[in-house]
């Protein structure tokens, strides 16, 4: 996963987050065949990660009081995470895992799966421009309710998911 980036809230985790761990819950559904059968099937659900990160650069601390603010507030945001996709997440805890420097501090995170709520950007064109610096496939896939490897199958004038650049268009459909 290098390069990859996890994000909250607008806010980087430089590196990948060492130490992830994700609390996982089954889900057991029944389906209807045409044939009249019924069948059971299972899929996992995200409801937790944890683990530490690290964010770098001029803006780390900038960056860390927004993190604070979020985790007292408990304001759901989008969570997007590399090769695993996004969850609308609250921050429940953050704290320092080790002494910070001007341009680096790393900390201990704990987000935990928010109720889901409706979508209206749903509803939208089939195509989305990408109006701020930074904002990933992974984030835009769960805004819009859609698959993240159909997305990067019908965008692949997009080299660079994790990173998609300002003014680019993003085909949702």
């Amino acid at each position: 996963m290098s390069g990859a980036m996890m994000r909250f809230a607008g806010v980087s985790l430089s590196h990948d987050p060492k130490n992830l761990k994700l609390t996982k819950k089954k889900k057991l559904s029944s389906k209807r065949l045409l044939s009249g059968r019924q069948t059971l099937e299972t899929s996992e659900q995200i409801i937790g990660v944890s683990g530490r990160g690290e964010l770098c650069g001029k803006s780390c601390m900038e960056d860390l009081y927004k993190l604070l603010r979020l985790s007292k507030s408990c304001e759901a945001d989008v969570l997007s995470m590399p090769y695993l996709g996004a969850i609308r997440a609250v921050l429940t805890d953050i704290s320092l895992a080790g002494e910070p420097r001007a341009d680096y501090i790393a900390v201990d995170f704990v987000f935990e799966r928010a109720p889901d709520t409706a979508h209206p950007e749903i509803m939208c064109a089939p195509v989305y421009e990408v109006t701020n610096s930074g904002e990933n496939l992974w984030d835009i896939a769960y805004r819009f309710g859609k698959d993240i490897n159909e997305l990067v199958r019908i965008n692949t004038h997009i080299r660079h998911i994790e990173n998609i650049a300002q003014g680019e268009r993003v085909r949702l459909y």
